[in-house]
């Protein structure tokens, strides 16, 4: 049976689910802020608690959810040095697999209106990430500098999801060149991590799960040298190019949804 003749779980038992998942992020998140803030000046140590609440309860949410996950190319994900990870964002999942696989110290980048989600926002701030107000432009160029700064001054490597925004039917968006500004101004290599019917799985905005598999594709890094910043929409579309060589065709552009 394909992924998209599977049958989602009935509202009842998508609601116990999800409840069940809160009962599971929020004391986790509420043990992160504890730990965390008297942290507070050592960020590494903080972006490497947050990947630990990662490992530990990403793979529990994923099983609430009746999800399997398996990974192709994870030894890609195995660096010595600060490296960009870029993945397609589809679903409410993609925080919740992406945790389980990158590796530790990874940092992320997500819209400032997360903060606002009770406990895990704030234990998602003080994990290190960093929060970006998009519809201020000059504020967010800043941010991802320092950002930069940071990565090369901490080693930390980055979790981004270059569409800005999350596709209602999964399909793949163009990727906005802000992250090829950081790899640049970092010199780091770029690893796209492709998610695979995740938006099937658990639809985005939605609270409709059908358990099945989840499929993620970490693809071999991608060497960044000789990328300019006259040339960023262009960087952004070769990475673009990378995902829609591997995309099963429910999730690749329809005509006039792309470039």
């Amino acid at each position: 049976m394909s992924a998209e003749e599977d049958a989602p779980v009935s509202w009842l038992s998508s609601w116990i689910r999800h409840i069940i998942a809160a009962a599971v992020i929020i004391p986790g998140a509420v043990l992160l802020i504890i730990a965390a803030l008297p942290l507070l000046p050592l960020r590494r140590l903080r972006v490497r608690l947050g990947n630990l609440y990662g490992y530990t309860i990403g793979p529990i949410v994923t099983a609430i959810a009746g999800i399997q996950l398996e990974c192709e190319g994870l030894q890609h994900t195995r660096v010595d040095q600060p490296t960009l990870f870029v993945m397609n964002h589809t679903s409410n999942a993609d925080p919740w697999v992406a945790m389980q696989v990158v590796p530790s110290p990874t940092a992320s980048i997500a819209k400032k209106e997360i903060f606002r989600v009770p406990f895990f926002g704030q234990a998602y701030f003080l994990a290190g990430h960093l929060l970006l107000d998009r519809k201020d432009r000059n504020k967010a160029i800043r941010s991802v500098d320092s950002l930069a700064a940071t990565m090369k001054r901490l080693r930390l490597s980055m979790l981004v999801w270059p569409e800005g925004t999350m596709p209602k039917d999964g399909r793949l968006l163009p990727f906005r060149p802000g992250f090829v500004h950081m790899a640049i101004a970092v010199g780091c290599p770029v690893v796209p991590i492709v998610a695979q019917g995740a938006h099937i799985r658990w639809e985005p905005r939605s609270m409709t799960l059908r358990p099945g598999v989840l499929k993620l594709q970490v693809l071999p890094p991608i060497d960044t040298t000789g990328w300019t910043p006259e040339r960023a929409s262009e960087h952004a579309s070769d990475i673009r190019q990378r995902f829609l060589e591997v995309l099963s065709p429910d999730q690749q552009p329809l005509g006039g949804d792309d470039d």
